[in-house]
């Protein structure tokens, strides 16, 4: 049997940066699971999905007030958004 060895590649410089797709604002309890992902997977980075036909229910009309809370918990906690802008209004 051929021996195996385990080789290592350089070092990662200026650090590793990891981030999660945690779907954060699909749960009820949006503050409990930011505050679960945040103390268990100590992300720098969220990506989270958008409803833009949410955000413009009609042209020129913005609210904003269903990510505001989101956008709040992720600044409590250091964290930054990746947004992706999803259904786009017809």
């Amino acid at each position: 049997m051929p021996s195996s060895s385990t080789t290592s590649g350089p070092a990662v410089s200026g650090g590793l940066i990891v981030g999660l797709n945690a779907s954060v604002t699909g749960w009820a309890n949006m503050a409990a699971r930011m505050g679960q992902i945040a103390s268990q997977a100590g992300p720098k980075w969220i990506r989270q999905s958008f409803d833009w036909s949410q955000i413009e229910p009609q042209p020129g009309t913005f609210d904003f007030s269903h990510y505001d809370q989101f956008m709040l918990l992720t600044a409590q906690y250091g964290v930054h958004v990746l947004p992706l802008l999803f259904d786009t209004p017809s």
